[in-house]
């Protein structure tokens, strides 16, 4: 697992309020466990993975492949004449890059694919405010992939 998806885990985790120990009693996991998912150090089973995405009501998959998923849905950045798999790369880099705020907002959106609506309603801000926000991290992917492709 890479840390990506540690983070995501964290992000959902906090999203629903859950403290580690929390988490991992749902889990019958330990507190060391869950917080070696988080910093990237470990990675959970596949059954684990399942207990996780019933937990947030998401497709275990998705957090298995969270990196791929990601690209998938900025696949409209990517300027022409970097490959698809060189542009994964980069993707993988540039969330890397995103603030905890702006990684949650992503998680929310992409992970549990919830609305802007919900978002909004989540994080006590307008559609427009969620929306404006992913748009801007969709700028922000687009010219970092830009730059890149200079290089």
């Amino acid at each position: 697992m890479n840390i990506k998806v540690g983070k995501l885990i964290k992000v959902l985790r906090n999203t629903k309020g859950l403290t580690q120990n929390e988490f991992a009693e749902q889990l019958n996991v330990s507190r060391d466990l869950v917080s070696k998912w988080e910093q990237g150090k470990s990675s959970p089973d596949y059954d684990t993975l399942k207990r996780i995405g019933e937990t947030f009501n998401i497709d275990p998959k998705r957090l298995a492949e969270t990196d791929e998923f990601i690209f998938e849905q900025f696949s409209a950045c990517i300027p022409y004449g970097i490959t698809p798999h060189d542009a994964a790369k980069l993707v993988r880099v540039f969330t890397n890059l995103l603030t905890d705020s702006e990684l949650e907002l992503y998680a929310m959106r992409f992970v549990e694919c919830l609305s802007t609506k919900q978002i909004a309603e989540r994080l006590h801000y307008t559609d427009g405010t969620i929306r404006n926000k992913l748009v801007r991290i969709r700028k922000y992917l687009k010219a970092f992939l830009a730059a890149a492709k200079e290089e």
